[in-house]
């Protein structure tokens, strides 16, 4: 995955001083920073030029720390995602702790100066720090949600999810014999792959089969169907698995579930509704449809030839929505919409709006309106920040 991999050279020597920029999208996808790789970096620095670092640093340390700093660039080049550099950002602060004994001065000063560096890391993330962001729920003792009653959860059946919450809080809920898969974080699975032979088995059987879409707090009213254009966004997510919603009402759900924000556990339950909408199989793509994706390969050729990097060639996944060609590149986060209407333009997931590629006639003759450097959305490290 591209999404928090520097964009130059530059930007991947000075990584352990821009983890304390406080932006998102660096190693984390929320403002997360980190001073404590730009603290050891001055620490050490001081230490071997004025302190007694040389005197003081046996073997052990100096592999300690060759240890770290390779496991840093290693990991900044190959992935850069904080999740997979744990062993790192926990050697990082005994690391600092040895280094600070190094430090010329007083065991005072010292002191004054690790307690600083502390206070302005604890300061700079209670600044950066929003509650309730990742819509988490607050822990209490007892169950977690409460279900109504549903002749759905009493027999065995198919549950397809579509958000990147699986809310596998439902499942115990439900027959034992009920089969869950979320089709969200799907869409790249290819055939040969062995979820994608498992998947393809479930989607196959003869089990009725359901999507379960979150509708949000219902406020003690009788919640309405999904209108059109809800219908039309759950065809459009699940289509590429020969999926559409049967012409059927859908059931509701009515479930009690904690309300956001981790911190404030005595807040009441709040109650929110489940659309639960029968699937039918649907049939492949006509003829016409194969034909207009055929046309659309030399066009996406030429934009993956010029831009590999953020459209890696082969790696597309493409559909045609009402009006536009979507093609989702999962590796780099970013989508292509081509317009009926002539134009091309690309998104990046952390990005507002759109940003214009050309139009078709431009992108096929090769001249394009960006330049393959930088998405906008990505992480801009502040030199070259508007």
């Amino acid at each position: 995955m591209l999404r928090f991999q520097p964009d130059s050279w530059l930007e991947a020597v000075l990584r352990p001083v821009l983890l304390a920029d406080p932006s998102a999208g660096i190693y984390y996808e929320e403002a997360a920073p980190d001073w404590r790789f730009l603290a050891l970096l001055l620490v050490l620095a001081l230490a071997f030029t004025f302190g007694r670092a040389r005197r003081l640093c046996d073997s052990h340390q100096r592999r300690a720390l060759l240890m770290l700093g390779v496991l840093f660039y290693v990991w900044t080049l190959t992935i850069g995602n904080g999740r997979y550099f744990i062993a790192g950002l926990l050697l990082v602060g005994p690391l600092l702790v040895m280094a600070w004994q190094w430090l010329p001065g007083g065991k005072a000063a010292r002191g004054l100066l690790l307690l600083s560096l502390l206070a302005l890391q604890a300061y700079t993330v209670q600044l950066m720090h929003r509650p309730g962001s990742w819509f988490l729920a607050g822990w209490r003792e007892g169950p977690a949600v409460q279900l109504e009653p549903s002749p759905l959860r009493e027999r065995p059946a198919v549950f397809l999810t579509l958000t990147m919450n699986a809310y596998a809080v439902l499942v115990p809920f439900f027959h034992p014999q009920a089969r869950w898969a979320n089709l969200g974080p799907q869409l790249d699975f290819k055939p040969g792959q062995p979820e994608h032979s498992a998947l393809r088995a479930l989607l196959d059987s003869a089990a009725p089969k359901y999507v379960v879409v979150p509708a949000g707090p219902s406020q003690n009213k009788e919640f309405e169907q999904p209108g059109g254009p809800m219908q039309r966004m759950i065809n459009l997510a699940i289509h590429p698995h020969r999926l559409a919603v049967a012409n059927e009402p859908c059931a509701t759900l009515r479930t009690s579930l904690l309300s956001q924000g981790i911190r404030d556990t005595n807040k009441q339950a709040e109650e929110r509704v489940f659309w639960m909408c029968a699937v039918r199989p649907a049939p492949g793509p006509t003829p016409r449809e194969q034909e207009q994706e055929r046309a659309m390969q030399p066009l996406f050729a030429r934009m993956e030839a010029y831009c590999p990097r953020f459209f890696p060639p082969g790696q597309g996944i493409t559909r045609r929505n009402e009006d536009h060609w979507v093609r989702y590149y999962p590796g780099t986060d970013t989508h292509v919409y081509v317009e009926d209407a002539g134009f091309v333009t690309y998104k990046y997931f952390r990005s507002f709006t759109p940003v214009m590629m050309g139009t078709l006639d431009e992108v096929l003759a090769g001249r394009m309106k960006f330049e393959c450097t930088r998405m906008r959305g990505r992480y801009q490290p502040p030199w070259d920040r508007d």
